[in-house]
């Protein structure tokens, strides 16, 4: 990055006068100083507003600005590059953490690539601690390499997500795809980082640059709780994607980009197929099933946190197989427990006997598993409960405590709730 090439950071905030401070002072806190720090408040009722100015006061580069009312964390996201003088930008949550060498790690990133647009580097996600968190990699590299966008598809794999905490991305590029769009709501940063990668190409830093708060009442993850919510934004992205120029477009089809959003968009896709565009089922190709359930284990994204945490713990859960007749099941039915199904398998664990769900609704069957509403399972019946969701382990926790409280239970991301 030269003397010129000025670095922004944003960090939009509602309500988050309790991590507010420590996300800041992470940010304040680096080898290689931001030229700037953006702080949005929408309108909020706790302190959050006193500790931006107090900010403001003590740190020149910290810029503070007020929402009139409440206008939501994408108005804030483009307020925030509106407001940016730098040519690059890093997106913040008001409750994430900065590893302190991030900004020099986008240093060396964009000096080495100056003419890269976004350059993405690893994730720890956490609850409490970040040094007892758990990484997540898209292992592309072991050194900070370029993938031009041919490159990168042939990486491409279903799981790769780019938080946009973790995301460098250069102001003119996320206006040129028009910024963050209120339709998308909290897919709105996956929508413009996705398309600039995949558009331009990636480079990829190999080390940690974020820490990842595990929050069920976040803004994405409580909304993802919301099942009549989701859809409609997922209907958007669809509609998005396909009005995209071809080239743009088949980027998408080729990299089967949509797949992380599992048996969601599977199933939109297939009960709105009449009212799609024409060609949008391309979004989830055969081949990304191939991809992500052949071969040998991926040590990338959510793959790689499942295999190295099942093959860490293989003897513990061995040595608790049931030898009493009871059952084993998976809690959770989305992309991470299609993937841990799969290594489960390859690593010839014990065998299970079905997926629980919070509130089963009308699914029956989870790739040949039964499904159960976790309600319905017996406590004495039961020896063994493998969480599976990144961002509720935490709120899955507290309902086994509450239902099966004698239940051993295993965690991939926040290893301090498992219990064998």
């Amino acid at each position: 990055m030269s003397k010129t090439l000025g670095l922004s950071v944003v960090i939009p905030n509602h309500n988050h006068s309790s991590f507010l401070r420590e996300a800041v002072e992470s940010c304040l806190n680096q080898t290689r100083k931001a030229d700037e720090i953006i702080l949005i408040d929408d309108r909020s009722t706790d302190d959050s507003w006193e500790i931006m100015e107090d900010f403001a006061r003590r740190f020149p580069p910290v810029r503070i600005f007020r929402n009139e009312e409440n206008e939501g964390v994408v108005h804030c996201m483009n307020k925030g590059t509106e407001k940016a003088t730098g040519d690059c930008i890093l997106f913040r949550a008001a409750d994430d953490h900065l590893v302190p060498d991030a900004m020099f790690s986008a240093k060396e990133a964009f000096a080495n690539q100056p003419d890269a647009t976004i350059a993405f580097g690893e994730t720890i996600f956490f609850e409490r601690d970040p040094c007892n968190g758990t990484k997540e990699t898209l292992a592309l590299s072991s050194t900070t390499k370029f993938f031009p966008r041919n490159d990168l598809l042939q990486e491409w794999v279903p799981d790769f997500n780019l938080p946009s905490s973790a995301c460098f991305v250069r102001k003119s590029a996320v206006l040129s795809v028009g910024g963050f769009k209120d339709e998308a709501k909290w897919h709105s940063d996956w929508l413009c980082f996705t398309t600039i990668a995949l558009r331009d190409g990636l480079t990829f830093i190999p080390q940690p640059i974020t820490g990842f708060r595990l929050n069920p009442q976040s803004y994405g993850n409580s909304s993802l709780m919301k099942q009549g919510s989701q859809r409609p934004v997922l209907r958007y992205l669809v509609n998005e994607v396909m009005n995209y120029e071809d080239g743009l477009r088949e980027l998408f089809f080729a990299s089967g980009a949509f797949a992380i959003f599992g048996d969601s968009i599977r199933s939109l896709l297939a009960e709105e197929k009449g009212s799609l565009p024409k060609g949008s089922e391309k979004l989830l190709p055969n081949e990304w099933e191939r991809k992500c359930f052949s071969g040998k284990i991926h040590r990338h994204g959510i793959s790689g946190v499942v295999a190295n945490r099942l093959e860490n713990l293989m003897g513990e859960i061995s040595s608790i197989e049931n030898t009493e007749g009871k059952a084993a099941y998976v809690y959770g039915a989305g992309l991470q427990t299609s993937i841990l199904l799969y290594i489960w398998e390859k690593l010839s664990l014990p065998s299970l006997s079905g997926i629980i769900v919070s509130q089963k609704g009308d699914h029956s069957d989870f790739q040949g598993y039964p499904v159960f509403s976790l309600e319905s399972i017996a406590e004495t019946e039961t020896y063994l409960i493998v969480l599976s969701s990144k961002s509720f382990e935490s709120e899955m926790a507290a309902n086994l405590d509450n239902s099966l409280p004698s239940v051993r239970r295993l965690s991939f991301w926040i290893k301090e709730l498992t219990k064998l």
